[in-house]
C-alpha cells in the first residue's frame, strides 16, 4: 500500500545545537522517499513551525525547532558567553546534586559556589586595576582606564545577576574598585591598596582551594560508597570543570596584565612589584602553578585523543546480527567520557592535596622563587587543550553540551533554563496535531529531541506513536545523568533505532517499552535522510 494513502501527521523534532528551519522537514521527506511535498509556515499560538505537505495532502511532516530559543552567535563575545552560562549551569546542577546526595545544614558547595562567583571576579578585576595603575604613567589616562574598568564590572555585574544571584556581591566589590581610583587620583593610599589587592589574591586562593578540596572528599566518600559511579563522577566534574575555568581565567588576566606591566611599565615598578606580591604567597607558587598546569593538561588532552581514535576507527564488517545490539564504535566515545569523568577527580584530588600540603609546608621562603611573570608564562599554556572546545569543530560538541546543560537547569527561573520553552512549543504542535481527528499520529525525535518528546509525553500522556532516532536516554542520560528512562502512557509503539557508529546513542534498556533496532554504520548524524528508516516510521499496514 503507498505510504500516503492514509492521513497521517509526523511530528519532527530535531535534536540540539544550531538547526536551520526546514531543514529536518526537507531531509526526513528525502528519507521516506517523498518526491512531491510543498512546504509552508504554520503558526500556532505566536509559534511559527516549518510544514511539509505531499500533493494528495495525506501526509503532512510538521517540524518542531527550537535551536531560535538560546542561538549564539559566532563572534568571541557570544563564545565567551556561551562558556559562562555553562559554567553557571554546571554549578548550579552541583548545587543541587549536593544537596540531594548529602541533605546537610552546611552546604559546604554553596560556599564554593560563592567564591567562585562572588569572590573570584572582583578579585580579579581589583587585581586588574592595580596592574593598570602601575602600568600607566599619566594620572589623567591611568583614572580614564580604572573608569572603564569599573564600568565594564558594573556592566558584567548587571548582566551576571540574571543568571545567578551570587554575581550580586559583585556591587560590593565597586567599593574597592572605586577606592582604588581615588587613591590613583589622590596619589593617598594607592601602595596599601595594592598591597590589600594582593594579599586578597592570595587568601581566596587559599580559602577557595581548600573548599574546593573538602569538596573533592566528599564526593570521593559518594564514590566510593555508592554504585552509580558515573553519575557521581558527572556530577563531581560539574564541580571541578567551573573550578578549572574560574582558575584559568583568573590566570589568563594575571598573565596578560604581567605583561602589560613587563612591557610598557616600568622596569623598576615590575621589580616592586614581584618582590611586594611574594611577600603575599602562602605557598610555593612556582611548584603550585607547574602541577596545576600538569594535571589540567592532562584532562584537557584525553577527550582529544579519544576523539581522533574514534575518527580513525573504522565501522564494522559484517552484518548487522554479527554487531549484535551493540553500537561498539560509539561506545569509544562513550567508554572515553566514562574514563574522563573516573579519572579527572583523581587526577583533582591529588592536585587539590598537593596545594594543601604546600600551604601547611610553607616557610616564606621566597629567595628560590623565580620572578612570578616567568611562572605564569608557564602555567598559561594549561589552557591550551580548551580552546579547542570553543573553536574550529569541537565547538559543536560545546554547544550541544550546552544546550543539554540549559534544558535540565533545576532552577526553572533562570533565564537560559530551556526546558519549559521547549515543552511548551513542542504542546503547540500536539494541539495542532489533535486538532485533525482521525489522522494517525506519529512523533519522531532526534538526538536531544527524543529526551524532550519522552518529557513531553510522560507529562502530557497522549496516543501516538513514538520513533527515537540515535536518543541519549539510556547512554548518556541515565549512565551519567541519572535521569531515569521513563515510560510515557497511552503510546501505541516506540520504535528505538540508533546506528554502530553513534557516540551518543545506544540501546534502551528491558524494562523500556521500547523496540531496539540497530540499523546500519555511520555516526550521530543525517538520521533523518537515512532511507532503511522508511518503513520504520511509515509502515505498511
Amino acid at each position: 500500500m503507498d505510504k500516503t494513502e492514509a492521513g497521517r501527521i509526523i511530528i519532527a523534532l530535531h535534536g540540539v545545537g544550531d538547526t536551520k528551519k526546514g531543514e529536518v522537514a526537507k531531509g526526513l521527506a528525502e528519507g521516506l522517499g517523498i518526491p512531491n511535498a510543498s512546504m509552508d509556515t504554520l503558526l500556532v499560538d505566536g509559534n511559527d513551525y516549518q510544514r511539509l505537505l505531499t500533493d494528495d495532502g495525506k501526509l503532512e511532516i510538521v517540524e518542531v525547532n527550537w535551536s531560535d530559543i538560546l542561538k549564539p552567535d559566532k563572534g568571541w563575545w557570544s563564545i565567551l558567553k556561551q562558556a559562562g552560562l555553562i559554567i553557571t549551569s554546571m554549578l548550579s546542577l552541583a548545587e543541587q546534586r549536593w544537596q540531594m546526595r548529602f541533605r546537610a545544614k552546611l552546604n559546604v558547595f554553596r560556599l564554593l559556589r560563592f567564591c567562585l562567583e562572588a569572590l573570584t571576579p572582583g578579585a580579579v578585576f581589583f587585581s586588574l586595576s592595580t596592574v593598570l595603575g602601575m602600568v600607566v604613567k599619566k594620572p589623567g589616562f591611568v583614572v580614564g582606564l580604572l573608569l572603564l574598568v569599573i564600568a565594564f564590572f558594573a556592566w558584567f555585574t548587571y548582566k551576571a545577576t540574571a543568571y545567578s544571584k551570587n554575581y550580586r556581591w559583585g556591587w560590593v566589590w565597586l567599593a574597592p574598585l572605586t577606592a582604588y581610583l581615588a587613591s590613583v587620583w589622590t596619589n593617598k593610599y594607592t601602595g596599601q591598596l595594592q598591597e590589600l589587592s594582593m594579599e586578597i589574591r592570595e587568601y581566596g586562593q587559599v580559602i577557595t582551594s581548600g573548599l574546593a578540596f573538602a569538596v573533592f572528599l566528599g564526593y570521593l566518600y559518594l564514590y566510593v560508597r555508592k554504585k552509580d559511579k558515573d553519575c557521581i563522577a558527572t556530577e563531581f566534574s560539574f564541580t571541578y570543570l567551573p573550578f578549572l575555568a574560574f582558575n584559568s581565567a583568573a590566570t589568563m588576566i594575571a598573565f596578560l596584565s604581567l605583561r602589560a606591566l613587563k612591557e610598557f611599565g616600568d622596569e623598576n615598578m615590575l621589580l616592586a612589584w614581584d618582590k611586594a606580591a611574594k611577600n603575599f604567597l602562602r605557598f610555593d607558587l612556582a611548584k603550585a602553578e607547574l602541577m596545576t598546569t600538569i594535571i589540567y593538561s592532562i584532562i584537557g588532552i584525553i577527550p582529544l585523543i579519544y576523539t581522533v581514535l574514534y575518527m580513525k576507527k573504522s565501522g564494522y564488517s559484517g552484518g548487522i546480527k554479527e554487531a549484535g545490539l551493540i553500537n561498539k564504535k560509539g561506545r569509544l566515545l562513550q567508554q572515553a567520557l566514562a574514563l574522563l569523568l573516573r579519572v579527572s577527580p583523581l587526577l583533582l584530588l591529588f592536585l587539590t592535596g598537593y596545594l594543601t600540603y604546600l600551604v601547611i609546608t610553607w616557610n616564606k621562603d621566597v629567595s628560590h622563587i623565580e620572578p612570578i611573570w616567568h611562572i605564569y608564562e608557564i602555567s598559561i599554556l594549561r589552557t591550551i587543550p580548551f580552546f579547542s572546545w570553543f573553536v574550529g569543530p569541537l565547538a559543536i560538541v560545546t554547544g550541544v553540551v550546552g544546550d543539554i546543560l540549559f534544558y535540565i537547569q533545576p532552577d526553572e527561573n533562570a533565564r537560559h533554563g530551556t526546558r519549559e520553552k521547549c515543552l511548551y512549543r513542542l504542546k503547540c504542535a500536539m494541539e495542532y496535531a489533535h486538532s485533525k481527528p482521525g489522522a494517525e499520529k506519529t512523533v519522531v525525535a532526534h538526538s536531544w529531541g527524543t529526551v524532550v518528546a519522552v518529557d513531553y509525553l510522560c507529562k502530557y500522556p497522549t496516543p501516538v506513536r513514538l520513533v527515537t532516532l540515535g536518543s541519549p536516554l539510556e547512554a548518556l542520560c541515565y549512565q551519567f545523568l541519572g535521569m531515569e528512562v521513563m515510560n510515557p502512557a497511552l503510546l501505541s509503539g516506540w520504535l528505538n533505532a540508533y546506528r554502530y557508529g553513534d557516540y551518543i546513542a545506544g540501546p534502551l534498556a528491558p524494562s523500556s517499552k521500547a523496540i531496539n533496532e540497530l540499523i546500519g554504520d555511520g555516526g550521530h548524524m543525517d538520521y533523518w535522510k537515512d532511507k532503511t528508516m522508511g518503513e520504520a516510521i511509515l509502515p505498511d499496514e
